[in-house]
């Protein structure tokens, strides 16, 4: 694989927003994993974009009914932004945001994910 510009992984995130918007969260979540592995490949498995990517593959995946794996790369992300700042005031009130809809979602049996909003 040649090595991509920061304009095509821009792109590709461009792509994947849209994608998500259009209704096509399969191919949004899809982008996202690609991003995520690229992410992973360069810069290791703790750092804050890769919190934000399984972030927002969580959330295309409570949008297509799947809470279960939702909740767990919710949880892996949160893990990751803590160790990425774990002295970050907005990252601690994200973090808290993030573990309590997680804590709402499975004490309400809410398999949708409608609990889940934004957090990052």
């Amino acid at each position: 694989m040649k090595p991509l510009k920061a304009n095509e992984l821009e792109q590709l995130r461009q792509a994947a927003m849209q994608y998500k918007v259009d209704g096509n969260l399969s191919l949004s979540e899809q982008i996202y994993r690609t991003l995520l592995d690229l992410e992973v490949t360069v810069f290791g498995s703790e750092s804050s974009a890769v919190a934000l990517y399984l972030y927002k593959i969580a959330e295309l995946q409570f949008e297509q009914n799947r809470a279960a794996e939702g909740n767990e790369l919710l949880r892996h992300a949160v893990a990751i932004w803590e160790i990425a700042h774990p002295c970050d005031y907005v990252s601690l009130l994200g973090y808290t945001e993030a573990v309590g809809k997680v804590g709402t979602a499975n004490a309400n049996g809410d398999k949708s994910g409608q609990s889940l909003q934004r957090v990052a």
